[in-house]
């Protein structure tokens, strides 16, 4: 959701505030959750890990879709458009490397997101583990390309 009297480079600022925060947690997360990948049956501690990096990984994926890039599109074209129109149009701006990391990203946050893994979570963490480092590049290619946007808004 956007403040309604921020200006659209303070949103634009705001959101990039929120997802280098939210990448760093995703980091810390990833940093702890590979080192306890190899044990086997894990603690219920581990377990929590497990469940607290599959979450930071949705928020993540959603603060990245559902807002930044969307917003972007806001920006840019005045209609952000469809999912896969904001998936299409971070490949062409080279945020992504293809629609299809977006995607796949996407699936596993529903996964995560609604409950529809009928996998263990020490699976699902695993595919986030997996998953990470992709959705944490895009993340890091968005503030740049939004850090550049935000420099040419008035």
């Amino acid at each position: 959701m956007t403040k309604k009297n921020l200006s659209k480079a303070e949103q634009l600022a705001l959101f990039i505030e929120q997802l280098v925060r939210a990448s760093d947690y995703l980091r810390e997360c990833c940093h702890i959750c590979g080192e306890i990948t190899h044990g086997h049956p894990f603690t219920s501690a581990e377990l929590r890990e497990f469940e607290a990096l599959t979450a930071r990984f949705a928020r993540l994926a959603d603060l990245l879709l559902q807002k930044v890039l969307r917003y972007i599109g806001t920006v840019e074209a005045n209609d952000a458009g469809t999912i896969i129109d904001i998936m299409n149009r971070a490949e062409k701006q080279r945020i992504a490397d293809s629609a299809e990391d977006l995607s796949e990203i996407r699936e596993l946050r529903n996964e995560i997101a609604h409950e529809y893994a009928t996998r263990d979570i020490e699976d699902v963490g695993r595919d986030v583990l997996l998953r990470s480092p992709t959705l944490l590049t895009i993340s890091e290619r968005a503030i740049q390309y939004a850090k550049e946007l935000t420099a040419r808004l008035p």
